[in-house]
C-alpha cells in the first residue's frame, strides 16, 4: 500500500522537507497541512516518473515550492532545536499567506497526470497517494470537509480494489493484452478523475467559492456518479476483470491478496442486485463466486484442463448477472445453475478435500466450558465483522451453537452421572472449540479460500447431526427440574459472589507461637559460628508459613545485619539462586547489577556482601542437599552468629550430606484443639450468625478427622462455606477413615471439585507457572482476561475489577497465598502451595488445559509419535532452550496460548518461522526471552492476538502493528532504549486495553484526527510527553484511562511548564509523573507552575516534577486521594506548611530523597493516614509531633533521614506515654514498638 506520510523513500530533498514540515507537531492548520500532503505525496511520485524531467509544467511546479522554502531560509535542517517554536510559527504564518500559489501548482500536478501513469509502478505510486489523501479527508471532522464524506470512502474503498487488482495482476497475470487494457482503463477512468475530486474536495473544505475555480459545479456529483455505477455500469469492465483473475497463477506469497481481490471483485459485482429479482439469492450467489474463482485461481494448469467444467459454469454466472445489468431478462431461475454448482463442490470435496476432524476424536479444555462458550460468542461478533467471505455460514454456526446453550445448562451437572449426556455434552463442546478454530483460520488465510469454505460447510453438518441427536431428548427441562432438586446444595456455585474475604491460608493458620519461639531461640542463641536450622515436615504443615513469620519477626529482623529469602524447590539453577539472595542482601536488582556475571562471579560476589556480617539467609523448599552442597562455599563462616534456615519435605535432608552444624526442627500437627480453632475462625468470618450446637459437633468431627494438618483444615473449611448441613454430614463421612496423606490429596481434589465453574480454569492457570514462582498479579489478571477467563457480559464493570474479585475469592478459600499488596491494598503478588501446584498440573493435563513442553521432551520427541502429542496442545508453557524448542516443535494447528516461563531473560535469536507455525495465537507471551532482531513481522499476521508480551533489543514497531485489530494488552520489554516512537496506526488499534512500553514519545498525527480515540484503554506506560496543546489534545482520546505512568520533559524557561491538564480522565485513579532529571548544559531547570488532576484519583506519585510546595494544596484538595509518593525532586524548596481541612482521605504518605528542612503542620493534619514513610531526607529537621495524634496512624518508618530520627523516637515515647500502643515506629531497622514491649 502507499508509504506514510513524510516518507520519501529517497526523493528531491524539496519533497524531504515537506516531509520534515508535515510531521511538526505544532502545524496548526489541518487544511494547510493536508494541502502540503497532497503536494508532497504527488511530488513524490513525480520524482520517481520516467517522464518527469521532459514535462516543463511539473519542472516549474517544483521550482515554484522549491522557491517557497528558499524564500525566507527556512530550512528545519538548518535550524537549532531551541529556535523550532518560533521559526515554525513564522513559517506557518507564510503558508497561509502562500496558499493561492500552493493550490496552483496543485493544479499544475493534476494536468500532468498522463506524465506520472505511463507504467503499471507508476500506477500504483499514484493511487497509494490518491487513497492516502480520500483516507485523510474521509478522517476529517464533517464541519471541516463537507458534503462528500461517505461517498468519497465508497470511492475510497473502490479505488483501493482497483490498486490492488492492478498489483496483483502485475505480478501474477499471463494475459498480458488484457491487463494494457485494464491498465489504460483504471488510468483513463479512475485516475485522472479521482485526483481531481481528491483536490475538489480539499479545496472545498475551505468554504470559499473563489477557491473552487477550475471546477465546473456539478463535476464531483458527476464524478462520483460514474463511478459509483463501477461494473454493474459496465458489463465490459467485468469481464475484462474476471479475464485478468483467470488468467492469473499467483505464487504462493501472493496467494492472500489474490483471494481478497477476488472477495472484493465479487461484492462489487453483485452490489446492483440489492433489489433486483436475484434479491433474495445475492448471498447464495457470492459464495458460490468466491468459491469457484478461488478454486480456478487455486489450480495449476494442468488441473485447469481437468477442471473445466469449473470455468464453464462461472462464466454461465457472471453472463446471468451481467444480463440483469443490461435488463434483458425481468424473471430469473437460478435453481439448475445451483444444481450444477453442487455437483462441482461434491466432486472436489470428494476428489481433494480431506475432512480435517471427527469432533469425538479432538479433547479440547472442558474446564468452566459454558463461559468459554459465552465468551466465543462475544468474539464472535467481531470476527463475523472481519471476515471477509462465507458470512452466511459463520451467522448460521452462531445461531445454532447459541440454541444449543439453554439444553447445555440444563444438563451441566446431569452429565457427571449419565454417560450419554456426558457424551453429548463433550460432542457440542468440541464442537464449539472446532468452530472457532474454522473460524479463526478463515481470517489468517491459512488456507485457500474455496478450502476454507468447505471446512465452514463441515462444521454446519456437524452441528445438524448433533441437533438430531438433542431433539432425542424430547422436553429436556425435566433435567432442569431434577436438578434443581439433586444438586441445590452446590447451586450456589455457578455464580461470583460479590463480596469475598481476601484472608490467605498465612491469615487462617493460627499463630503456633511454640513452633516460631523455637525455632527463633535457634536462630539467636548458641554458637557462634555458621549454623544451619531445618525445618521439616510433610506438604501442608505449614513449613513455609512459619518459616515466613520467623524472618520477618522483629526480633529476627533485629538481631541479624543481612537478610535473605531464597526459593529452592525442586528444580533449581545456582545462578539463580545466587541472584534471588544477592537482591536481598544488597537491596537492588541484581538481576540487572550482575546480568553479565558468571555463576563463579556471582558466588565471590556473595562471599564478599556477607564476610563479617551476621546474616540470615532462608532457603526454602530444599528437596535434596545437593542445593546445598553447591552453594554453601559462598556462606563465610566468620563466628559472627550467622544462621541458615532451610525447609524440606525430607525429613533426613542433613544426613544426606552429613552435616554436623545443624540442628534439625521436625513441625508438629495441630492439636485437635488447634485445628477446630483454625476451622472454625474460617466459617465464622462467613456466617452472620454463631454455629448452633449440631454445626459446631459436624465441624470438630471434620477438623479432627483432618490429622492435624493445617493445609487440610482450612482447605475443608473452604469447601463447607456457603454449603447445607447434609453438605457437611456429606464431608464428615468421607472423612473419617483415611491415612493422612491419602486424605490430603482428597482434600485438594475436593477443594477444586467445588470451586465454581467460573473460577476453576483461572485455578488452573496457576499451572502455566514453574512451581514456587512469586506471581504478579497484575500479569495473571491480564492473562486471564486476554483468555477470555473473565465474563464480558456487564461492559460497565472493568474487567480488572472482576478479575481481582476472582483472585480475591481464590485467596479466601486457601487455594492462593496473597503474598504482597500495595500501598493502596491491592493484591501484587500471589502463589500456590506445593501441593496444589501438582494438582493444577494433574488437571491441566487432564483436561487439556495448558501442556508443558520441556527440554527432556525435545530430546525425546524425534520421533513423530511423540510429536503428535503437541498436535492438539491448547495452551504451551515452554521450558526449555528456545532454540530447541524452535527447532522441535512442529506446526501446532490448535495452539492458542504460548507462554515462555523462565527467572531470567535469555538472548536468543529468533526465526521467522516459529510464527509461522501459531497462527491462531490468542496469547503470545515472551516477556523472558530477548530477541536479538527487529520487531518480527510475521507476530503482526497473528490477528487474533489479546495479548503480545514480546522482549527485544531494541524497538522500531512497524505500521502494520494495526493489523492486529483484536490486541487488547502489548507489552513491550527492552534491552536498549533512547526513546522511541510508534508509528501512527497505533491509534487504529481500538481493543487495547493495556500498554505498556519502556520510555517511548507518544505522538498524534493528522491521520488519527477522526478515528483516533482509544476508548478501551485503561493502563499506559510509560510514554514520553511534550507539554502543551498536542498532549492535551492527545489525552482527550484516551477517555477511560485508569492507571497512567509518563514522563515530561525537561523545562526551560522559555516553556509554558503547564503540566498536562487531565481533569476531564474522570476514571483515572492511578497516576505516576516522572520529569527528566538532568538539564542540558548550560540550561537550568525550572519548576512546572500549574497542574490539573481529576478527582478521581487515588493513588500519586510524583518524582523530578520541581513543583513549589505552595502547589502541594491543590493535591490535598483531590477528595479521593488515598496514596502520595513524593520522591526525589518531586518538589523543589526547603518548606512545606500543611494545612488543615486537606488530604482528607489519605492513607500512605511517603517522602523520599527531597531537599526539603522544615515541615509543619496545623491542628488535625491527615487525618485517615496509616502509614508514614520518610527516606533519604537528610535536611528534613523534625517529624511534626501533631502526626503522633492521628487516630488511623499504624506505623511511621524513617530511614536515613539523621537530624528526623530523633523528633520521631520522641513522638513514640509520647504516645506510648498517652497509651497508645499500637503505633509502630522503625527508625532505621529499629523497631521501637518491639523494644518498649
Amino acid at each position: 500500500m502507499a508509504q506514510a506520510a513524510g516518507n520519501t523513500d529517497g526523493a528531491d530533498p524539496v519533497v524531504e522537507e515537506m516531509g520534515r514540515l508535515e510531521i511538526q507537531s505544532g502545524f496548526p492548520q489541518v487544511l494547510l497541512r493536508l494541502e502540503l500532503r497532497f503536494l508532497m505525496r504527488y511530488l513524490g511520485c513525480l520524482f520517481r516518473c520516467r517522464e518527469a524531467e521532459e514535462d516543463v509544467n511539473l519542472n516549474n511546479a517544483l521550482e515554484s515550492f522549491r522557491d517557497i522554502l528558499e524564500e525566507d531560509g527556512f530550512y528545519l535542517e538548518f535550524i537549532p532545536q531551541e529556535e523550532m517554536d518560533t521559526v515554525f510559527s513564522c513559517l506557518s504564518n507564510r503558508f497561509e499567506q502562500l496558499e493561492p500559489k500552493l493550490r496552483k501548482i496543485c493544479f499544475t500536478l493534476l494536468d500532468s497526470f498522463e506524465s506520472m501513469c505511463s507504467s503499471s509502478n507508476e500506477i500504483l505510486r499514484v493511487m497509494d497517494a490518491l487513497i492516502e489523501h480520500f483516507l485523510d479527508l474521509d478522517n476529517l471532522k464533517p464541519d471541516v470537509i463537507l458534503s462528500f464524506n461517505n461517498k468519497s470512502l465508497i470511492h475510497s474503498k473502490k479505488l483501493i480494489f482497483l490498486r490492488n487488482l492492478v498489483d496483483v495482476s502485475e505480478k501474477t497475470c499471463f494475459d498480458r493484452e488484457t491487463l494494457l487494457k485494464f491498465l489504460d482503463y483504471v488510468k483513463k477512468d479512475w485516475v485522472q478523475s479521482s485526483a481531481r475530486l481528491s483536490l475538489w474536495c480539499l479545496i472545498n473544505g475551505k468554504n470559499e467559492p473563489t477557491l473552487s475555480q477550475g471546477f465546473e459545479a456539478a463535476e464531483p456529483e458527476i464524478l462520483l456518479d460514474q463511478q459509483k455505477k463501477f461494473m454493474f455500469g459496465n458489463p465490459e469492465v467485468a469481464k475484462m476483470i474476471i479475464r485478468l483473475l483467470t488468467a492469473s497463477k499467483p505464487s504462493k506469497s501472493d496467494t492472500v491478496q489474490t483471494s481478497e481481490v477476488v472477495v472484493g471483485f465479487v461484492a462489487f459485482l453483485l452490489e446492483g442486485l440489492a433489489a433486483g429479482p436475484l434479491k433474495d439469492c445475492v448471498e447464495i450467489l457470492k459464495g458460490d463466486l468466491i468459491f469457484m474463482i478461488t478454486f480456478w485461481v487455486d489450480q495449476n494448469a494442468a488441473d485447469r484442463r481437468r477442471w473445466l467444467r469449473v470455468k464453464v459454469v462461472l462464466n454461465e454466472v457472471i453472463s446471468l448477472i451481467l444480463s440483469l445489468y443490461m435488463d434483458e431478462l425481468e424473471v430469473v431461475d437460478i435453481s439448475s445453475l445451483q444444481v450444477k454448482i453442487e455437483k462441482l463442490k461434491l466432486e472436489i470435496r470428494e476428489l481433494l478435500y480431506v475432512p480435517f476432524f471427527k469432533s469425538l476424536d479432538l479433547n479440547f479444555p472442558m474446564a468452566n466450558a459454558m463461559g468459554y462458550i459465552d465468551f466465543f460468542q462475544e468474539n464472535l461478533k467481531e470476527m463475523v465483522n472481519n471476515i471477509a467471505f462465507g458470512k452466511d455460514q459463520v451467522l448460521i454456526i452462531q445461531v445454532k451453537l447459541i440454541s444449543f446453550k439453554p439444553f447445555l445448562k440444563c444438563i451441566m451437572d446431569l452429565q457427571n452421572a449419565r454417560e450419554d449426556l456426558r457424551y453429548l455434552w463433550r460432542r457440542i463442546v468440541n464442537l464449539v472449540f472446532l468452530a472457532e478454530h474454522v473460524i479463526s483460520s478463515c481470517l489468517v488465510k491459512n488456507h485457500p479460500i474455496w478450502y476454507d469454505m468447505l471446512r465452514l460447510s463441515d462444521v454446519i453438518q456437524e452441528i445438524k447431526l448433533i441437533e438430531v441427536d438433542v431433539k432425542r431428548y424430547g422436553d429436556y427441562q425435566m433435567y432442569d427440574n431434577r436438578l434443581a432438586t439433586s444438586c441445590e446444595a452446590i447451586s450456589s456455585s455457578h455464580a461470583p459472589t460479590s463480596e469475598v474475604n481476601t484472608s490467605s491460608l498465612e491469615d487462617d493458620i493460627m499463630d503456633l507461637k511454640d513452633e516460631s519461639m523455637a525455632i527463633i531461640e535457634k536462630l539467636i542463641w548458641g554458637t557462634k559460628g555458621l549454623h544451619i536450622v531445618a525445618v521439616v515436615g510433610m506438604p501442608g504443615l505449614g513449613k513455609t508459613t512459619i518459616a515466613k513469620r520467623v524472618y520477618n519477626d522483629p526480633s529476627i529482623v533485629h538481631h541479624f545485619r543481612k537478610l535473605a529469602w531464597c526459593c529452592v524447590s525442586q528444580v533449581y539453577k545456582r545462578r539463580e539462586l545466587y541472584l534471588d539472595i544477592l537482591t536481598d542482601v544488597t537491596g537492588a536488582d541484581a538481576r540487572q547489577s550482575y546480568s553479565g556475571s558468571s555463576e563463579d562471579d556471582l558466588a565471590e560476589k556473595l562471599w564478599k556482601c556477607l564476610r563479617q556480617q551476621k546474616y540470615l539467609i532462608v532457603l526454602d523448599d530444599v528437596w535434596n542437599i545437593d542445593a546445598w552442597e553447591r552453594i554453601k562455599q559462598s556462606f563465610p563462616d566468620d563466628n559472627v552468629g550467622s544462621r541458615i534456615l532451610i525447609t524440606s519435605r525430607i525429613q533426613n535432608l542433613m544426613a544426606q550430606g552429613k552435616v554436623i552444624n545443624c540442628s534439625v526442627h521436625p513441625l508438629r500437627f495441630l492439636s485437635d484443639e488447634e485445628s477446630w480453632g483454625i476451622m472454625k475462625g474460617k466459617l465464622l468470618r462467613f456466617h452472620s450468625s454463631p454455629l448452633d450446637d449440631e454445626l459446631s459437633e459436624i465441624a470438630k468431627n471434620i477438623a479432627k478427622h483432618c490429622r492435624g494438618l493445617p493445609l487440610s483444615v482450612v482447605l475443608v473449611a473452604g469447601v463447607l462455606v456457603g454449603k447445607r448441613k447434609e453438605f457437611w454430614k456429606q464431608i464428615e463421612c468421607s472423612t473419617s477413615s483415611r491415612v493422612v496423606s491419602e486424605m490430603c490429596m482428597d482434600v485438594l481434589e475436593l477443594s477444586y471439585k467445588h470451586l465454581p465453574d467460573y473460577l476453576k480454569p483461572c485455578f488452573l492457570y496457576f499451572g502455566a507457572f514453574q512451581e514456587d514462582t512469586v506471581v504478579r498479579a497484575g500479569k495473571l489478571m491480564t492473562l486471564w482476561i486476554a483468555e477470555g477467563l473473565i465474563p464480558r457480559n456487564d461492559r460497565k464493570i472493568s474487567l480488572y475489577r472482576v478479575a481481582e474479585k476472582y483472585l480475591s475469592d481464590l485467596i479466601s478459600r486457601s487455594l492462593v497465598f496473597g503474598d504482597a499488596r500495595s500501598t493502596s491494598g491491592e493484591i501484587k503478588t500471589c502463589r500456590v502451595h506445593d501441593l496444589l501446584h501438582d494438582l493444577c498440573l494433574a488437571k491441566t493435563q487432564e483436561d487439556n488445559f495448558l501442556h508443558w513442553v520441556h527440554y527432556r521432551d525435545l530430546v525425546s520427541s524425534q520421533s513423530s509419535s511423540n510429536s503428535k502429542k503437541y498436535e492438539n496442545c491448547y495452551r504451551m508453557c515452554i521450558d526449555a532452550e528456545w532454540e530447541e524448542f524452535v527447532n522441535a516443535v512442529p506446526a501446532s494447528p490448535f495452539v492458542h496460548s504460548l507462554l515462555a516461563a523462565r527467572q531470567e531473560p535469555i538472548h536468543v535469536t529468533c526465526p521467522s518461522i516459529i510464527f509461522n507455525r501459531f497462527k491462531l495465537l490468542n496469547v503470545l507471551d515472551l516477556e523472558c526471552i530477548s530477541i536479538d532482531c527487529p520487531f518480527p513481522e510475521e507476530v503482526t499476521l497473528i490477528v487474533h492476538l489479546r495479548y503480545l508480551a514480546i522482549h527485544l533489543y531494541a524497538a522500531k514497531i512497524p505500521p502494520s502493528i494495526a493489523n492486529l485489530w483484536n490486541l487488547e494488552v502489548f507489552i513491550l520489554r527492552l534491552d536498549w532504549s533512547r526513546g522511541f516512537s510508534l508509528p501512527s496506526t497505533f491509534w487504529r488499534m481500538k481493543s487495547l486495553r493495556h500498554v505498556s512500553f519502556p520510555l517511548w514519545r507518544l505522538t498524534y498525527g493528522l491521520e488519527n484526527y477522526e478515528y483516533g480515540r482509544l476508548d478501551n484503554l485503561e493502563i499506559l506506560a510509560a510514554p514520553f510527553l511534550q507539554l502543551g496543546n498536542e498532549t492535551d489534545e492527545l489525552l482527550r482520546k484516551l477517555p477511560r484511562l485508569r492507571k497512567l505512568k509518563c514522563y515530561f520533559p525537561f523545562i526551560s524557561e522559555s516553556d509554558s511548564r503547564m503540566l498536562a491538564e487531565m481533569s476531564h480522565l474522570t476514571h483515572l485513579q492511578s497516576l505516576n509523573v516522572l520529569g527528566c532529571g538532568i538539564a542540558p548544559k548550560g540550561e537550568k531547570w525550572c519548576q512546572f507552575i500549574a497542574f490539573d488532576l481529576p478527582c478521581s484519583l487515588r493513588k500519586l506519585s510524583l518524582k523530578e516534577c520541581k513543583l513549589p510546595w505552595s502547589g502541594i494544596s491543590k493535591i490535598g484538595e483531590l477528595p479521593n486521594l488515598e496514596v502520595l509518593k513524593l520522591r526525589t525532586g518531586a518538589f523543589s524548596g526547603t518548606s512545606w506548611h500543611a494545612e488543615d481541612g486537606k488530604f482528607s482521605k489519605l492513607k500512605y504518605l511517603e517522602l523520599h530523597g527531597l531537599d526539603i528542612e522544615e515541615w509543619s503542620v496545623e491542628d488535625d493534619p491527615f487525618p485517615c493516614l496509616e502509614q508514614l514513610i520518610v527516606k533519604c531526607c537528610g535536611f528534613l529537621c523534625e517529624i511534626p509531633s501533631d502526626l503522633g495524634n492521628i487516630i488511623n496512624l499504624k506505623k511511621i518508618l524513617i530511614h536515613e533521614c539523621d537530624r528526623a530520627s530523633n523528633s520521631a523516637r520522641e513522638i513514640f515515647e509520647e504516645q506510648r506515654e498517652n497509651g497508645n500502643d499500637f503505633l509502630e515506629v522503625v527508625v532505621d531497622d529499629e523497631y521501637l514498638k518491639q523494644q518498649s514491649e
